[in-house]
């Protein structure tokens, strides 16, 4: 540059280096000094820190000189959205329930008699329409096991729902009869020649059926 060449020209005059590259002139060139994050001749790219997948369970975000994880919010945090989170660690499940941890969420594995997402709610377990049978009253009993309540039964049944109807033929009351159970009681069919409420009357000893003697 000049009449004899004498004058050097200078290729950083234009500022080709961008993002605050620093120019070095050389002879008919130049290079630029790229800060951290930038590359390319010019300066004019930025470095892709995610192309080597850094994030192992979230979304990678180029950041100038590095980059960002972007974690799912309730599953995974760190740096590398590498540590899962522990939905059972703050203690969910009530009532002695097994939390068990999942991806996204937990589940409550609730004991007998509770229900509800964290076992919350206590199941009246004689609300069922199975319980006791034959207008048994129905007594919540958590310990009895595996049904969780009682039955106080009427009289002339029996059994653990109530279910059995007790047999008040099995003394043989009737004398010379025969036993025809009922509910709390039973009647006598008496055979041929006796009478009585339990068939314990004759009538070969009855005089015109006034009075009789038992035998």
């Amino acid at each position: 540059m000049g009449f004899n060449c004498e004058n050097k020209s200078n290729e950083c005059l234009s500022n080709p280096c961008l993002n605050n590259g620093t120019c070095l002139d050389k002879i008919w060139n130049y290079t630029c000094q790229c800060l951290p994050g930038y590359t390319g001749s010019n300066c004019h790219l930025l470095i892709d820190y995610c192309v080597s997948s850094p994030c192992i369970n979230g979304i990678c975000k180029t950041q100038i000189n590095g980059y960002d994880c972007i974690c799912p919010s309730s599953s995974y945090t760190g740096i590398h959205c590498e540590i899962k989170i522990n939905k059972c660690a703050s203690n969910p499940c009530m009532s002695n329930a097994t939390c068990i941890d999942g991806l996204d969420s937990f589940i409550c594995l609730c004991p007998p008699w509770y229900s509800g997402l964290t076992c919350s709610e206590q199941i009246n377990p004689c609300l069922s329409p199975t319980t006791c049978s034959n207008n048994g009253s129905c007594l919540v009993n958590y310990d009895v096991k595996p049904y969780g309540y009682t039955c106080q039964c009427q009289p002339g049944f029996t059994g653990d729902m109530c279910e059995v109807d007790i047999d008040d033929c099995i003394t043989q009351p009737c004398r010379r009869g025969q036993c025809i159970d009922r509910v709390n009681g039973f009647i006598c069919s008496c055979y041929s020649g006796s009478d009585g409420v339990l068939c314990d009357v004759s009538h070969k000893l009855c005089k015109n059926r006034v009075s009789c003697f038992s035998f």
